[in-house]
């Protein structure tokens, strides 16, 4: 079972970038998805990529923010999927604000 639901209402911004909100197991109670695609939707293949990645969500942040130095002051708030298709999660550090991407598949 995943802490992070894989449904989210998302919103067209303009310029081709859709981002919803999903419920998340950090400070701020929740995470943003970045996907891109058209004014009609978003891209499939980024549909797919979140969809394949959703399942182990949490073991692959779990993963991905023990690999940051003092891994315990990084909260993940936001998943996105790049040009080429690959989730990236994106971690803000809770003290001397800064921010890290790590990429799922690496």
């Amino acid at each position: 079972m995943t802490l992070i639901e894989a449904t989210a209402q998302l919103a067209h911004l303009g310029n081709g970038l859709w981002v919803g909100t999903i419920p998340a197991p950090n400070r701020y109670g929740s995470m943003e998805l970045v996907l891109s695609g058209t004014a009609e939707a978003p891209k499939a293949e980024h549909i797919a990529a979140i969809q394949a990645f959703m399942p182990n969500a949490m073991e692959t942040i779990e993963r991905l923010r023990g690999r940051l130095s003092f891994s315990f002051l990084w909260d993940p708030v936001r998943i996105a999927v790049n040009t080429q298709n690959r989730v990236g999660v994106q971690f803000q550090r809770r003290l001397f604000f800064r921010q890290e991407i790590l990429f799922a598949d690496e």
